[in-house]
């Protein structure tokens, strides 16, 4: 199926037909690093959530976070969320 791109909406709008392309595209385009950033977020995950049981001693706690907003975003319409960004200067675990 030979094709010309005649405008930066074209490749997009091929890609939304043939989707089956964006992983090869993927591939081509993204370093292996990138690639695999979702398996080192998930694993990090896993490790944080595996450190903070332990560091809870095994029970059920909340952490209680200290820190400061940095940023507030309010919603651009009134059924959206807010975000916030914030730092974290210390933590603490408060165990049930």
């Amino acid at each position: 199926m030979p094709f010309t791109v005649e405008e930066f909406r074209d490749p997009v709008r091929i890609l939304e037909e043939k989707p089956e392309w964006r992983a090869e595209l993927r591939r081509l385009v993204l370093t292996e690093e990138l690639l695999s950033l979702p398996e080192q977020v998930a694993a990090l995950r896993a490790e944080t959530e595996r450190r903070f049981h332990e560091m809870a001693g095994g029970s059920p706690a909340e952490v209680l976070c200290f820190g400061r907003i940095v940023r507030a975003v309010p919603p651009s319409a009134p059924d959206e969320p807010s975000f916030l960004a914030a730092t974290i200067s210390g933590y603490l675990f408060n165990r049930k």
